[in-house]
């Protein structure tokens, strides 16, 4: 499993949008978190902490095969969601 689709799993588990995870990790705009999640952009070595601190978790949790997903903050397990954008899905 792609390490940015594990990042936009946990992301929305968190009801955390696009547009805050990027303000929050000091990335442009939307649209390259967008690109991360999908893979069209390759994630750096040195930027995967900063999204395992952005997101509450370990760097582990991106390799992780399961679909499963800690909802913030209770820690209730659910199922993630589509893997689409965000913006194309024209809420961004």
């Amino acid at each position: 499993m792609q390490i940015g689709v594990q990042i936009k799993r946990m992301r929305e588990a968190q009801g955390i949008s696009q547009e805050s995870l990027a303000k929050k990790m000091g990335i442009k705009n939307q649209s390259t978190l967008c690109q991360y999640e999908t893979g069209r952009r390759r994630i750096s070595a040195d930027r995967l902490p900063l999204f395992a601190a952005a997101l509450g978790c370990g760097i582990e949790d991106f390799y992780k095969e399961s679909t499963c997903v800690p909802q913030a903050p209770a820690g209730e397990w659910r199922h993630a969601g589509a893997l689409c954008c965000e913006e194309e899905q024209g809420h961004g």
